[in-house]
């Protein structure tokens, strides 16, 4: 900051210090008007030693023992739970707010202390206030509340979302935006307030420095320290900024809804003025109260016509002309919309703040507004401000129409078009009631009357695109009802196809939105029966044609779009192993969330929602400890399937029950607890009931596979723990589940999964053949092995062919034994020793180290066969190999060390 520019805002400091709190704004724009920057660095300053909210009454002893107390030390640098302090922001009435970092989810986060000095049995009740109103607020415009923490000293912290931005008086001033973005931004903060009121929570303190709006015109809701909640007993206003406050609110009377309609017209009139409508600044709360309660106020548009400066965007640089120009601007509708919240008596203002916020619409729109008495000539106005071109022609389109009835072809043209929207809203009405069969036949219906023998394509081309994208949706809806789901599947995308072409020639955003949105979901159903990589590289296409078509014109198109591109990207990162498609995944999701409204946008919020929680389970289970990361994903993973509807999520609910059971396999198999191997078996048994196998066969025999694989760790555990007969049973489920996923998989869509699943047989039937000492089952095992060796024989993944040359080994060396076949055995041993070579070429010696001590074993069962000295000089030989090699890991050295001299003393005893 330069010199002159520091003068000056200390002059500005001295100037309104010692002014009423609520009088200081003013002060600050009649001195400062030309720097409303200047004016916000002020106000900041201040927040640092007066309280913020100007609260009166109960607060004012509180504060000014807080303010007499020593200062607090900074709490910058230090840490309160998982959070890192890094700067402060501001103090107020209810204490101090600092910026922190939470590393785990790479976010910044608010933190609101109360000082020892501040914390005041009352100002203890507001705090716990605030974060119980706060816990029930959800909508994307509210800053949200995440947790309470504790100081180091025992207070409560309240965490926060941290809002980037600038107040709304101070971002209207600087970016002076046009009237309909002004109203825009009004509307959706009366969104945010309607959302607060069907929570039962008034705020109570409606006012811009409450309202931070971000770089992007996003507003965001703050502050709701003396909220009032209506479930709770009524209770007197325990502090207001007077400017803002209702009349009642000033009268000390019970906080209703009513008093937040009145502080939101308060806001709409300063946004449409630049000014309060009472001047206020030189008289005491008891006056303040009685001029509001007496005194009406003047319309906008009088205010700015009388002289005033406004923002307001005109095309005149003349501050005169511009006033005027602002004032015809206001004149009529939007007088009477904010005349109407301002009402003395509560009863007459706006019923809610959607109200509200519906008359600002209608306004826009140009249709008649609530607050305006209804008469035939305003009526008639609106009409034609609606349409202007229209009421122009319209006689002359009324002669064309007569004119055009006689021809015969016009009118069978016309009728057709009228039976096909006919056939359009009762094929809505089946799709939303679930009746798809009927919904496609009257989609089918209307398709068949505007078919172009019947009517020219160019007068039926919006009727042509509802048509198709209702018909892909319903082929969609009804794939996993059928019998042949990719034949379904195949029409949706036609549909969705010959939709987009007609979409071309029209180049109307939305619509392209929707066809690639439903092109998109086409191809990940696709993808989910073959061709997994190419259907998904085409989804992810797709949806980013839809997100490009609706990001200027829908919001929530555009976070729909997103969250379909998330899941997309979230698969193809599955299929292809890639960690940059998990992270696109999980940016795009956060980013749909963000955007989606919770209530009205359910199903598209929680599709971005499952793809987030997949996501990072997902990206934990590639690596490190699942002691750490396991169970905070099981427990989201539960929340949100608390709130899903298995129907209407599909796929992503059946993805989110089987990374449960993914996720409870990793600690069962870390921790060796049964607890967990049971709720691993309940999640994979849940995802095999939801997943289809004819529309899903990929994920059913993977599911199946994955719960095959569960078993043959539990059978693990039970031979560990000494229980024979519960081992040879979950081994025997183990073979039943891998060998229903090898019949279901399709082997041409990926070999090496199918590869695996034939390893993971041969292993579980050579463990079942070695329990149950049964040589059948151990040339079964041979068998698939050898199955699995062909694949990745022929693969880049020659540390699988290892793995399988370990297993084929094994299974030899113990058919050899049960057989007495020295030869088996000698094969075995064989098979065992040839991916030695590769493993030391790639520094694995922990692998070889147990190749080393299966060798051991098959020497020493060959050594039983042939008593030949060599075979026992072998078999100590490869022992202590492994030893050397396990000495990193002393548990394994031991075990092999126990084996070794059990061999030595059984060679020693020979004759």
């Amino acid at each position: 900051m330069t010199d002159p520019r520091w003068t000056r805002l200390t002059e500005l400091l001295s100037l309104v210090r010692d002014l009423p709190v609520e009088h200081r704004h003013q002060a600050l724009q009649r001195a400062c008007s030309d720097d409303p920057g200047l004016i916000y660095e002020v106000e900041t300053l201040l927040r640092f030693h007066t309280p913020a909210g100007d609260l009166v009454g109960e607060f004012q002893a509180g504060l000014a023992s807080g303010l007499s107390s020593p200062h607090e030390p900074s709490r910058t640098g230090t840490q309160v739970g998982p959070y890192h302090v890094e700067s402060k922001l501001g103090s107020g009435a209810m204490g101090e707010v600092y910026a922190a970092f939470w590393p785990e989810y790479d976010r910044h986060v608010a933190l609101k202390f109360v000082p020892k000095g501040l914390l005041t049995p009352e100002r203890k009740v507001l705090l716990e206030n605030e974060a119980r109103v706060l816990a029930r607020m959800t909508h994307r415009n509210i800053a949200q509340l995440y947790s309470v923490e504790k100081s180091d000293g025992g207070s409560p912290v309240l965490v926060m979302e941290f809002v980037h931005g600038e107040p709304l008086d101070v971002f209207v001033k600087r970016t002076q935006p046009s009237l309909a973005d002004r109203l825009a931004l009004f509307t959706t903060i009366c969104a945010a307030v309607e959302d607060a009121h069907r929570q039962q929570v008034v705020h109570g303190d409606i006012k811009p420095s409450n309202i931070m709006v971000s770089g992007v015109a996003e507003p965001k809701l703050l502050d709701f320290g003396i909220a009032h909640r209506l479930d709770a007993p009524p209770e007197q206003a325990r502090g207001m900024t007077l400017a803002y406050a209702s009349p009642e609110q000033l009268r000390a009377e019970p906080l209703t809804p009513a008093a937040d309609i009145y502080s939101l017209g308060v806001v709409l009139f300063q946004l449409l003025t630049d000014h309060l409508p009472y001047d206020t600044s030189d008289l005491s709360p008891t006056e303040v109260e009685r001029y509001v309660s007496t005194t009406e106020p003047p319309p906008p548009s009088q205010a700015v016509a009388s002289g005033a400066t406004t923002t307001l965007h005109t095309d005149s640089s003349d501050r005169k002309g511009r006033s005027s120009r602002a004032a015809r601007k206001l004149r009529g509708d939007l007088d009477l919309i904010t005349l109407k919240a301002l009402r003395k008596d509560p009863k007459q203002r706006y019923v809610s703040a959607q109200d509200f916020a519906a008359d600002i619409k209608a306004y826009s729109q140009h249709r008649p507004v609530c607050a305006h008495p209804r008469s035939v000539p305003y009526l008639t106005r609106r009409f034609l401000q609606r349409h202007k071109a229209g009421a122009l022609i319209a006689a002359g389109v009324c002669l064309l129409t007569v004119a055009a009835i006689i021809w015969f072809g016009t009118l069978q043209e016309n009728l057709a078009l009228v039976g096909a929207r006919a056939n359009l809203r009762s094929a809505a009405a089946f799709y939303d009631k679930g009746l798809w069969a009927d919904a496609l036949h009257a989609y089918e219906r209307g398709l068949d009357k505007i078919a172009p023998d019947k009517v020219s394509p160019g007068k039926c081309r919006n009727e042509s695109i509802a048509l198709l994208l209702g018909a892909g949706r319903s082929h969609l809806a009804l794939a996993p009802k059928t019998k042949q789901p990719e034949a379904e599947v195949g029409r949706a995308i036609s549909c969705f196809e010959q939709a987009s072409e007609v979409a071309k020639a029209n180049l109307n955003s939305a619509i392209l939105a929707d066809v690639n949105q439903g092109l998109g979901d086409a191809y990940l159903a696709q993808a989910a029966i073959r061709g997994r990589a190419p259907n998904l590289e085409r989804a992810v296409a797709a949806f980013k044609s839809a997100a490009a078509a609706s990001k200027a014109a829908s919001p929530t198109a555009y976070a729909e779009a997103l969250a379909g591109l998330a899941e997309a990207h979230m698969r193809l990162a599955a299929v292809r192993d890639s960690k940059a498609n998990y992270q696109l995944a999980l940016a795009e999701s956060s980013e749909a969330c963000r955007l989606l409204n919770p209530d009205s946008d359910r199903r598209s919020y929680l599709r971005g929602r499952l793809v987030t929680v997949l996501t990072d389970a997902s990206m934990a289970v590639q690596g490190g400890d699942p002691s750490t990361y396991a169970l905070p994903a099981i427990r989201s993973l539960d929340e949100l399937l608390s709130r899903a509807d298995p129907e209407a999520e599909g796929a992503l609910f059946a993805d989110a029950v089987h990374a449960k059971g993914t996720l409870n396999t990793r600690l069962a198999t870390v921790q060796q607890r049964e607890d967990y191997f049971k709720e691993a078996e309940k999640g994979f048994l849940g995802a095999l009931q939801l997943y289809d196998p004819n529309s899903q066969p990929q994920d059913y025999a993977g599911t199946s596979a994955d719960l095959g694989a569960l078993y043959f760790g539990w059978s693990e555990l039970a031979a560990a723990q000494n229980h024979p007969a519960d081992c040879i049973a979950l081994l025997q489920k183990a073979q039943t589940r891998i060998e229903q996923a090898i019949q279901a998989f399709p082997f041409n869509e990926a070999p090496l999964k199918w590869g695996g699943f034939q390893y993971n047989l041969s292993l579980t039937l050579s463990n079942l053949g070695e329990a149950k000492q049964d040589a059948n089952l151990l040339e079964q095992a041979l068998v698939h092995s050898d199955s699995a060796l062909r694949v990745f024989r022929e693969s880049e993944y020659p540390e699988q062919s290892a793995a399988n040359h370990m297993a084929a080994g094994h299974a030899l060396i113990l058919l050899g034994s049960l057989k007495k076949d020295p030869a088996a055995i000698k094969k075995g041993i064989g098979s065992l020793s040839e991916p030695i070579p590769y493993l030391e070429r790639t520094n694995n010696p922990q692998r070889i180290g147990i190749l080393q001590d299966e060798l051991g074993k098959g020497w020493q069962f060959l050594w039983r066969l042939t008593r030949q000295p060599g075979d026992a000089k072998e078999c100590l030989r490869a022992f202590d190999q492994s030893i050397h090699l396990f000495t990193p890991y002393p548990e394994l050295a031991a075990l092999v060390k126990r084996e070794r001299e059990a061999a030595e003393h059984e060679f020693s005893k020979a004759p």
